[in-house]
């Protein structure tokens, strides 16, 4: 990673790699892609523990200061930020010049300006805020046991505390004002901060057991000869599965900005869906739908889409009664989303046809859904001029 920002390729070698790259080439630049990503979210959830260290237990706090020691990890992440990159770009005379990017909180690169680096983005912030509680924070600094290593590797960040970072994050000056002080401080040659204290903890045994004792790549042979074959490849469920680690729905379950499957809930069968009618101004619940197992595949001009017959059941002792004017809300749910479908029509019927069934339509397949109702005039008319209708049939539409 570091290689490749200090000594970034051209365009035309970045191309050319992708265009001749293998499969198993992709699928590792993939996995390279994803794990970045997770090591970004890891550093946000590492500045939060360090923010709330005093509550967390003495075993995570001896994790934190002493086995792992954040604040040693945090100084390669300021000093070689692997959300700043150099690439190769072109000016307008088409000559390849350097340009710089930095990574933002959506996880997308922008390319800044040389005099624009010293703008701290909210991935570099992470870090300087998790530094800033475990140097200033008292149960940081009882328990820290600082050595001449340790101390020269804090000083590094010395050079960076200038003006123009103390005016972003105004914390940063109790960090400085530490580093002055450490300088100043003689600390013992090989302290490990441990000491005598005895530290006693729980472990899973049966769980370490049962991971130490495991031959995973024996396991993942064994999968593959028994459970995966050749039509696999065709299976709906399971390239929604693959499609989960695709780059771009990583990148939006990181973000936590969007749930996967609602947008893309095409290819999971619905599982129920509520109707709703306005009575006065209160949308009530009037009947549910269930598919059955009678359905169609049609094939149109743009893309193909399954029908599937839905069961009609009324919420009410009766059949409901729907007036001349609608205005219907459904709600579809979809197996394995916790995510509702909502769909919405405002639409008169006519009595014209008084023994067929007229059908109104809410959404377009194009959208994702399409639910197709049939109502018909109820037998039982009160007032002539106020016709009533009963809903008799019911589809599902979604694109496969």
């Amino acid at each position: 990673m570091v290689h490749k920002q200090k000594y970034p390729g051209t365009v035309q070698e970045t191309a050319a790699r992708i265009q001749g790259r293998s499969t198993l080439e992709e699928i590792r630049d993939n996995r390279l892609g994803a794990e970045f990503k997770t090591a970004v979210v890891a550093t946000s959830l590492a500045r939060h523990l360090c923010e709330h260290i005093s509550c967390l237990p003495i075993g995570a706090q001896t994790r934190i200061l002493d086995t792992h020691d954040y604040l040693q990890m945090m100084i390669p992440l300021i000093d070689e930020p692997p959300w700043t990159r150099r690439g190769m770009g072109s000016n307008g005379n088409k000559d390849s010049v350097h340009v710089w990017e930095k990574l933002l909180h959506d996880h997308e690169w922008k390319q800044v300006a040389p005099s624009d680096l010293l703008q701290i983005t909210q991935c570099e912030a992470q870090c300087w805020i998790a530094v800033f509680h475990l140097t200033c924070s008292n149960v940081c600094r009882e328990r820290y046991a600082l050595n001449v290593f340790r101390k020269e590797q804090l000083l590094r960040l010395r050079k960076y505390l200038n003006e123009i970072m103390l005016d972003q994050l105004p914390i940063l000056k109790d960090v400085m004002r530490y580093m002055d002080e450490l300088a100043l401080l003689n600390v013992p040659e090989t302290s490990t901060g441990q000491g005598a204290a005895l530290l006693m903890q729980q472990i899973d045994r049966l769980r370490e057991d049962v991971l130490n004792c495991q031959n995973w790549q024996e396991l993942v042979d064994l999968q593959c000869r028994s459970f995966f074959t050749a039509s696999d490849a065709q299976d709906e469920d399971l390239r929604l599965i693959a499609s989960v680690y695709d780059e771009e729905n990583v990148g939006c379950m990181l973000d936590n900005k969007t749930n996967f499957f609602e947008t893309q809930p095409l290819v999971l069968p619905v599982t129920s869906v509520g109707i709703g009618c306005n009575q006065g101004s209160v949308m009530v619940n009037v009947y549910n739908l269930t598919p059955t197992d009678k359905f169609t595949v049609l094939q149109t001009e743009n893309n193909a889409f399954r029908r599937t017959k839905m069961k009609v059941h009324c919420t009410t002792d009766e059949a409901f009664i729907f007036g001349k004017d609608l205005v219907l809300e459904a709600t579809i749910s979809v197996h394995q989303s916790p995510n509702f479908k909502m769909l919405s029509l405002e639409t008169s019927l006519s009595r014209d046809k008084d023994s067929a069934i007229q059908w109104i339509q809410l959404g377009r397949t194009g959208d994702g859904f399409a639910l197709q109702l049939g109502l018909k005039l109820s037998a039982e008319q009160g007032d002539p001029s106020a016709p009533s209708f009963e809903l008799r049939q019911a589809y599902i539409s979604q694109p496969v």
